[in-house]
């Protein structure tokens, strides 16, 4: 498919051992399945996703929660498709829509400007991400989960205020570029805000642990970062 779309660019996915990042200038990041476990259970929040990055720079991410297809959402239907392109914001595909090229996008993230009211999404390593110094931290008093599947946590947060109650962050631990790179970049089109946990931007080499906010939070968040040093496998 990938070949199709794009001929001649290199594909690597989180099923293909190879060395990361790839040497060259543009390639797709495929998570086939995000949530493997979950689809194992038989729990529904799984999902495929990918972005395509060139010149170490996202340009374009997708995730696709099966799911989440034919869910009502309004007057509309879902078709459970995520996707963003670099300077035209993040969208959610409806049926009969078309991508709506040189608008803003329909997918925004919350305005929640209180930290203690806002509902943060911690994902990582199911072995250690619960018991991490600043997953203990978010978790007290404020109204978490942890949903077991980037996909979901990250559209949850590109989704803002179009749910009965918003998603303000999300905290991100130990992870693989194929996990975090698509939902950052979903994330950032819809006018959030994306560092690791000393405020540097997110790339194809800064990957592993970041916050993603939206954007009001995220000063706060960072200076919980400060006192609580988040590491995969603490």
């Amino acid at each position: 498919l990938f070949a199709k779309i794009t001929p001649g660019v290199l594909v690597t996915s989180e099923e293909i051992s190879a060395t990361w990042p790839p040497t060259a200038n543009e390639y797709w990041a495929i998570d086939p399945i995000d949530g493997t476990h979950d689809m194992a259970l038989g729990m529904p929040l799984y999902g495929t996703m990918g972005a395509y990055i060139q010149d170490d720079h996202v340009m374009f991410s997708f995730v696709y929660l099966p799911n989440e297809e034919q869910r009502e959402l309004g007057d509309k239907e879902s078709l459970g498709f995520y996707f963003a392109s670099r300077g035209n914001g993040s969208y959610l595909s409806y049926r009969d829509s078309y991508f709506p090229i040189g608008t803003s996008g329909d997918l925004k993230v919350s305005t929640q400007a209180n930290l203690s009211k806002a509902m943060i999404l911690v994902e990582g390593s199911t072995r250690s991400m619960p018991y991490q110094n600043l997953a203990l931290e978010i978790m007290k008093n404020r109204r978490t989960r942890n949903l077991g599947a980037s996909c979901w946590s990250g559209t949850r947060v590109a989704l803002g205020n179009a749910l009965p109650i918003s998603v303000d962050a999300l905290v991100i631990s130990g992870v693989k570029p194929f996990d975090s790179l698509p939902i950052a970049f979903l994330i950032e089109e819809a006018g959030g805000k994306v560092t690791d946990m000393n405020g540097k931007p997110y790339s194809p080499t800064n990957f592993k642990d970041l916050i993603m906010s939206n954007g009001i939070l995220h000063d706060e968040l960072l200076a919980l970062a400060k006192k609580h040093v988040l590491v995969a496998g603490d």
